[in-house]
């Protein structure tokens, strides 16, 4: 596991648990391998009654599973899974996104515009490097949390943010994907937002996902990662 330095949190276990949730995300716990709850705390100079409260927050995000007696894996990836994630995620922000082309306000107006403005212009990975940047990955983030901001339901938001976390865990397994203009599917999907076009918004968006997931599918079954059915 990467020690990452701990940043203020309202809580040593909140510290504990983003630090574990970027290790999962990024990669650095491969699924389906054991947490050694002791050397988490060892790590971090923590108890280990802090180090299980965090590993259950994050059991409770999906990206943890808790065995018998206290026992925990990091969540295993499979093909039936991503399908899976990626349909829902297609119902749940393009429910979210219709409310906030429905309510949102200039200010959300101009956070999608300016957000998908700043993503455009940075490049996704930093010279040979075949993942995206630590940069391109927060502004992406960025740009598809202000995409559904104006939705005006915080529950429904927080859905919204454990999904893109858990597809991110996808992004970071696979290589870099081949050529596609993922800028301009961007642009367009912020433009049809904007221009309050709910139809055309929500149908590039699931384009958008759909076609991610397609990617990463053809990737692992030509041995570029292991997926399991």
């Amino acid at each position: 596991m990467r020690a990452a330095q701990l940043k203020p949190a309202a809580s040593l276990t909140s510290s504990i648990c983003k630090a574990v949730r970027e290790n999962i995300i990024s990669g650095h716990l491969a699924p389906g391998a054991k947490i050694r709850a002791a050397e988490i705390g060892d790590l971090y100079g923590c108890a280990l009654t802090t180090v299980r409260e965090a590993l259950s927050r994050l059991a409770a995000e999906g990206l943890v599973t808790i065995e018998d007696q206290r026992g925990f894996r990091i969540a295993p990836v499979s093909r039936s899974d991503l399908v899976d994630l990626t349909q829902t995620r297609v119902e749940i922000e393009c429910t979210a996104l219709r409310m906030a082309i429905a309510k949102g306000d200039a200010d959300w107006e101009s956070a999608v515009v300016g957000s998908c403005h700043r993503l455009c212009r940075e490049p996704f990975s930093q010279e040979a490097c075949s993942h995206p940047s630590q940069s391109w990955i927060a502004l992406h983030q960025a740009f598809h949390i202000n995409l559904v901001n104006g939705c005006g339901s915080p529950r429904l938001l927080e859905i919204c943010g454990r999904l893109y976390q858990q597809a991110d865990r996808y992004r970071y397994l696979s290589m870099r994907m081949p050529a596609r203009n993922v800028d301009k599917e961007h642009e367009k999907i912020a433009a049809a937002a904007v221009g309050r076009d709910a139809p055309t918004a929500t149908s590039m968006l699931s384009d958008h996902y759909l076609t991610t997931t397609r990617i990463i599918i053809d990737l692992a079954e030509s041995g570029g990662f292991e997926l399991v059915k």
